[in-house]
């Protein structure tokens, strides 16, 4: 994936983030913009393999997600958008993000890391 690539699958997975946190008000936009720039440098640096965006339940469980496979060796054609960004706050929920990184950010050194 070149730079192009990965400016235009930000720019979506930025546009998703945002539109869900307007649509259940679980986020203030300034924490989705401080979480969307670490998720850019990550992206940047080919550090990422996957984002989810989940809410949870009253109960702690999933009750929507949405996955964002990163591939890196093939153009952000490959890289689809999970789409339905609908979400409604049912009250009690709560938004996360979890993310899972490549290789090469597992086996830095922690102190490369900060």
């Amino acid at each position: 994936m070149n730079t192009s690539d990965k400016t235009t699958l930000f720019k979506s997975i930025s546009a998703d983030f945002k539109i869900i946190t307007r649509k259940t008000k679980l986020w203030d936009l300034d924490y989705c913009e401080r979480i969307l720039h670490d998720v850019e440098k990550y992206l940047e640096n080919d550090y990422l393999s996957c984002i989810y965006l989940i809410m949870k339940d009253v109960n702690n469980l999933p009750i929507r997600v949405n996955k964002y496979n990163i591939n890196y060796n093939k153009s952000n054609d490959t890289n689809e958008r999970p789409g339905n960004n609908d979400w409604d706050n049912l009250g009690g929920t709560k938004l996360l993000i979890q993310i899972s990184y490549e290789d090469n950010w597992q086996n830095m050194l922690d102190i490369d890391k900060e």
